[in-house]
Parts: structure tokens; C-alpha cells; sequence
């Protein structure tokens, strides 16, 4: 029972002369995963999966994940069958950039849980199967290609900067990044360290495919200098790719990251009651590396601060086919 079950039936009790002990400052049981997405979508009911309501379907399904912690390392997996990662395949308590925004969408154009699930799966994996090989780990290569295939994203950058939209240009190597994985990639519950290693193995030998080899790539973006300007022209819901050029993550624990990235973050545009505002899974200390929301023009001036960012790319989210 809730806590103001539990304090009723003492007060009830005591008015009966009966004794009783109850601890009313114990938090209320955590929900399970499954739980917490019956009890969001429930909270959808009333609003339709597509059209005006999109924009509300969104925020109100990610209200709830304000100040919940950005998880660095992976936030998710393929599962308890996961042949190499056994992360949640899904989760409500804690988001990278990417598991945040995918989850958001997934969420708002989830008819029941059961779509959920399949609208995940289809932003996250190129087959039709969740295995860390066919993750969508890349977003300009892979997670952009997918969510547009799929018809959740529509590229509206050009349509909105015109001829002042720039075009940032890299060379991205899968391959590489899949060669210089670290060990703590391979996350298996009840693996000894060989099996660990041996699976280690085996994930950069597939990342030796044709499909993975370094290639040139682009993407459009519009400038930070235009952001504010053009706001109102900016849809809701919509993805936003932070671009920078000339940049690789830093290398943790003496680890390299092995490629160049044009995408270093994602967040979501909101509009709602006349303010554009981001919400985001922040891995910056500022925003206490969590879930939070912050106006736009706020979000643009700390892009305007940050090193090798030149603009973003605009994604409107659609409702998928």
C-alpha cells in the first residue's frame, strides 16, 4: 500500500484504541521498469499518437525523468541474453544522451507496452534483433539513417537555414572504434574474465566488416549564431545533433576512442505555452549530470562556450511508419 494508505489505516487504528507501528518516512517501493512504462503510458491515455498532441505526449512522458543521473559507460544493453552487453534493454532511472532521446520517442509513439518495445527496437538496431554489432552506436552513420528510414525523423535543417545552412565534413572510422573497445565493454553477469576476454575478441572481430571501414560523411547544420533568430522557425517536438569538427572523445583510462565524431550530443526541443525550452540527459557537472530542462536561448549560449561546436542539426520528429 502507499504511504497515505498506510497513514489512513494507523489513524484508524489509533481511533480504536489499537496499537500499531508504522514507519510513514520509508520510501514508497521502487518501481520495476515494466511498471514505470505501464504507469507512463497510462498517463498518456487521452492524447493522440500523432499530430498537435506529439509535442505533449513527449514532455509528459519525460517529465518524470527530471533529475534521474546520466550514466556514462552505456546506459543500456541487449538484456539478460545479451551476447555481449547485459545492460537493461531498457530503463527509467537513468539515460546517456542517445538512450534519453530514443526512449522519449519511443514512449510518445507507443500505442501499449508491446509498441514500445518494438519502436525501440527499431531505433536501436539496423536488424531486426538486438545484438551489440547491430547497435546504432554512430549517429550520423547509423542512428540518424535508421530513425529517418522508419519515418521518426525528418532532416529539416537546409528547409530551415536556406543558403546560410553549412555543411560540417569528417571521417568516421567504426571500424577503428570497434578495434580499440575496452575491456568493460563486455558486460556479462556470470562470465569468467576468460570468457570476458574471449567475447572481447570476438566483438572486434566483427567490427572488422566492410560496412564498418572509415569513410567520409557530412551533415547539415545550422550555425549558433542563427539559433535564436530562427527559433520560431525550429518544429516541435524536434532532435537536436550538437555538431563540432575536429573532434574525438577524450580518451578515458588510456583508452582511444579511435575516430574523429561529427555528433558529440543530442538533445530535445520543446514548445509549450509560448517557450522553447531542452530537455536533456547532461553529462555536465553544471546541470549535476542528469536529466534536466533549460530555455533555449540559455542552451545556445553555453554552445556558443563550447569548444569545436559550430551549430546544430535539426531533426523533426515525426510518427514513424
Amino acid at each position: 500500500m502507499d504511504w497515505l494508505t498506510r497513514l489512513a489505516v494507523l489513524l484508524t487504528l489509533q481511533g480504536f484504541g489499537i496499537s500499531a507501528r508504522a514507519d510513514l518516512t520509508a520510501s514508497p517501493p521502487r518501481l520495476s521498469a515494466d511498471q514505470t512504462l505501464v504507469r507512463i503510458l497510462e498517463s498518456l491515455q487521452g492524447l493522440s499518437l500523432g499530430g498537435p498532441d506529439l509535442t505533449t505526449r513527449i514532455q509528459r512522458a519525460t517529465q518524470s525523468f527530471l533529475g534521474q543521473p546520466y550514466l556514462f559507460g552505456g546506459a543500456l544493453g541487449e538484456g539478460s541474453a545479451g551476447h555481449f552487453d547485459q545492460s537493461p534493454l531498457y530503463r527509467f532511472d537513468g539515460f546517456d544522451c542517445t538512450t534519453f532521446v530514443e526512449t522519449a520517442i519511443a514512449l510518445a509513439l507507443a500505442a501499449d507496452p508491446s509498441d514500445f518495445h518494438i519502436k525501440l527496437k527499431t531505433l536501436r538496431y539496423r536488424e531486426d534483433r538486438a545484438d551489440f554489432v547491430t547497435r546504432n552506436h554512430f549517429v550520423t552513420q547509423q542512428w540518424n539513417p535508421q530513425a529517418q528510414l522508419h519515418g521518426f525523423l525528418r532532416d529539416v535543417t537546409r528547409s530551415i537555414g536556406g543558403t546560410r545552412t553549412q555543411i560540417a565534413t569528417s571521417r568516421e572510422s567504426i571500424r577503428e572504434w570497434f578495434q580499440n573497445l575496452p575491456p568493460r565493454s563486455i558486460k556479462l553477469a556470470h562470465a569468467s574474465a576468460q570468457e570476458k576476454t574471449s567475447r572481447l575478441i570476438e566483438i572486434r572481430q566483427a567490427g572488422m566488416r566492410e560496412e564498418f571501414a572509415a569513410r567520409p560523411i557530412e551533415i547539415d547544420y545550422l550555425p549558433n549564431a542563427l539559433l535564436l533568430k530562427e527559433e520560431l522557425k525550429i518544429p516541435s517536438p524536434a532532435v537536436l545533433n550538437i555538431v563540432r569538427t575536429h573532434w574525438r572523445p577524450r580518451a578515458q583510462k588510456n583508452r582511444n576512442f579511435g575516430t574523429d565524431l561529427l555528433i558529440s550530443h543530442q538533445v530535445l526541443l520543446l514548445k509549450e505555452n509560448g517557450r522553447t525550452f531542452i530537455r536533456q540527459a547532461s553529462s555536465r557537472p553544471q546541470h549535476h549530470r542528469s536529466v534536466v530542462d533549460m530555455p533555449f536561448a540559455d542552451f545556445v549560449k553555453e554552445l556558443s562556450h563550447t569548444p569545436k561546436v559550430v551549430g546544430v542539426n535539426i531533426q523533426q520528429i515525426l510518427n514513424g511508419n
